[in-house]
């Protein structure tokens, strides 16, 4: 939602190699579009290659049913700066690689995200990944589909990293009373059938899945002036049944 500019580019086809690009220069990280409160931009660039054919990466799942095996893969990066409130540089990388074949699909990504603000000693890193795989029962009808992903909120993270930072830490219960916690990682495993509804993309979808976050221990943490260890809370987990409804105009 940042005001920019981003030049875009494609050579090849469906059917054969093909190479792209994008580059975007923008007023900095904004997401109520106000204006830029310093003199750094955000600059972001994405380049692709698919040696047997364009793969359409904004598309889940091998809808075209692909007679021939199709690779892509994707890398980008950005950085950003502010110069006003809370001075920092932030960078981030990401790589992702995905697979049609026959009705077959394979998503997998990763990425990871830098920040290094003046007004504390540490930068505060996080990262995370997912890996789909899906397959078309019914040709571009009828798919299958599993997916497991994971995040790590703040790279080591402590008492003092996770509330500078702006992750903040949580309150668990222990026993009667509330305890904090310093949030770890977020995983999902998930498996879905989808059916194709008439038009472009549409469809139904009904998903299981396995929700999960994990804590992260400190014996080091102080609390308002006094050592205070914080100890690994169970971690939380959830089951989730959803129904979805998927409109593309």
């Amino acid at each position: 939602r940042s005001q920019g500019v981003q030049l875009r580019g494609q050579r090849g086809s469906d059917s054969s190699p093909t190479f792209e690009y994008q580059l975007g220069l923008w007023q900095g990280r904004s997401t109520t579009s106000l204006s830029n409160g310093g003199n750094g931009h955000l600059l972001s660039v994405r380049v692709g290659y698919h040696p047997w054919g364009f793969v359409d990466w904004r598309v889940v799942g091998d809808v075209d049913h692909s007679p021939q095996f199709k690779l892509g893969v994707i890398g980008s990066i950005y950085t950003n700066s502010s110069e006003t409130t809370h001075a920092f540089d932030e960078q981030g990388y990401n790589l992702a690689a995905v697979v049609r074949y026959r009705g077959w699909s394979v998503d997998a990504e990763w990425g990871t995200e830098s920040y290094d603000f003046d007004d504390f000693a540490d930068d505060f890193d996080r990262q995370g990944w997912r890996v789909a795989v899906g397959w078309y029962v019914i040709p571009s009808k009828v798919e299958l589909r599993a997916r497991a992903a994971a995040i790590t909120r703040l790279k080591d993270p402590t008492f003092r990293t996770a509330n500078e930072s702006g992750l903040g830490t949580v309150q668990v219960a222990d026993g009667d009373s509330w305890a904090p916690a310093i949030e770890g990682e977020i995983s999902e495993i998930s498996a879905a059938v989808s059916y194709g509804l008439p038009g472009w993309r549409n469809k139904l979808v009904l998903d299981v899945s396995r929700l999960a976050r994990a804590f992260a221990v400190d014996p080091d943490s102080i609390l308002n002036g006094v050592p205070t260890p914080i100890t690994k809370a169970p971690d939380q987990i959830d089951y989730r049944v959803r129904a979805m409804v998927q409109l593309v105009f």
